[in-house]
């Protein structure tokens, strides 16, 4: 029969014995009382007969499977039936779980062994890549003993990744798998910081003018657990998205190309790292910005686009950065709409124009809030606009 040994996990659990025969041989099986039969099917495969036991086990303790088989095609002065051959199942025991913090804070921090199995008698603990395990006045990667509780302490210096592991040994029984906890020690050095392009994952040095600029903070050595980041902008606006996360992105609109820049700092719950400076640029992307003057508006209101790398517009909330036709010189751009809409969303005005400034009557309309739209290269861009 071959196999003699099968390693099933502790509690209730199920399991298939495979065998074959020529054809025409029959098997039978017995079983320990903590065994139980569930199905069993066969197929003839190229001559050969297949047979699948399906079987449960309950409980933690081993067991016994023994088979006979039946040849009616046996020679005379042989037995039709074969000896009974065993195959013993033993227990393994199940992998513990690990509690304790996923960070360790310039101290010692407690790791426990959790949901293993009530034969478990002792456990081994691992400590590696960095970490150790403080045990009677000394360090040690690996310890063996009745505990099921370790103190971890983190080195003298560094940080990084380390890994907390355990399994469960018990006498008859075959140990667990490790069960593995990565944990943080030691600081986040700014230097390991990164702003990358959100959309296509590389780093972030140079950022367009005027545009939005959607960017990603990271940590490139290893997992420290940030659970917030601070961003500091300078010469231009920022929006974040999720501050709270180990990635955050937000997006920024650069207002100056002289004196923008971008710091980040990331959060554990072992404090903040230090500032990172990340030594960005601005640069013109081509383009035009729109410019509604005044707003609140009385008698008119002027559009005026301006080309992006001719001019540096003072950005107010007022202003609209509209994507550069090739087409366009430097005195017209390609046809533009404008729509100013009511409250109710009735169109009250509809002028289209190519001038780089346009100059829109309100006198004629009622106070209140409107909404003016333009549509340029099938584009639609959104302005609110008061009239008092």
């Amino acid at each position: 029969m071959g196999q003699r040994e099968k390693s099933i996990l502790v509690g209730n659990n199920t399991f298939d014995v495979l065998l074959s025969s020529i054809d025409g041989v029959t098997y039978f099986d017995k079983r320990s009382t903590n065994i139980s039969l569930i199905n069993r099917s066969e197929k003839l495969s190229i001559g050969m007969k297949l047979y699948t036991f399906s079987y449960s086990i309950s409980g933690d303790q081993p067991g016994w499977i023994s088979y006979q088989t039946y040849n009616p095609n046996a020679n005379d002065c042989g037995s039709r039936y074969s000896e009974w051959d065993t195959i013993y199942i033993q227990r393994k025991l199940n992998t513990p779980g690990i509690s304790g913090s996923n960070i360790i804070c310039n101290n010692y921090t407690t790791y426990t062994a959790t949901s293993y199995d009530t034969p478990s008698e002792t456990f081994t603990w691992n400590a590696t890549d960095g970490v150790k395990i403080y045990k009677n006045g000394q360090y040690l990667t690996s310890y063996t003993g009745t505990e099921t509780s370790v103190l971890v302490y983190e080195p003298v210096s560094g940080s990084g990744n380390g890994n907390v592991k355990v399994k469960a040994n018990a006498t008859n029984y075959e140990s667990s798998n490790q069960a593995i906890k990565e944990v943080w020690f030691g600081d986040m050095h700014p230097m390991n910081i990164r702003l990358n392009d959100a959309m296509i994952g590389f780093p972030k040095s140079e950022f367009c003018y005027g545009d939005p600029n959607l960017v990603e903070a990271s940590f490139i050595d290893g997992d420290p657990y940030i659970d917030e980041w601070d961003w500091d902008v300078t010469g231009g606006y920022i929006t974040i998205e999720n501050p709270y996360d180990d990635k955050s992105r937000a997006t920024i609109h650069p207002a100056s190309y002289s004196s923008f820049n971008v710091k980040l700092r990331a959060h554990n719950s072992c404090g903040w790292s230090g500032w990172a400076d990340m030594g960005v640029s601005v640069i013109s992307c081509g383009g035009y910005f729109m410019t509604m003057f005044p707003n609140p508006a009385s008698s008119y209101v002027e559009l005026s686009f301006i080309d992006s790398e001719v001019e540096e517009p003072n950005l107010t909330k007022n202003k609209i950065k509209l994507k550069k036709d090739k087409k366009d010189t430097d005195k017209d751009i390609k046809e533009y709409l404008v729509l100013i809409l009511d409250k109710n969303g009735t169109i009250r005005k509809s002028i289209k124009s190519k001038s780089l400034n346009l100059n829109i009557k309100t006198s004629d309309l009622e106070p209140g809030t409107y909404f003016l739209h333009l549509i340029y290269n099938d584009e639609l861009y959104k302005q609110q606009l008061i009239i008092q």
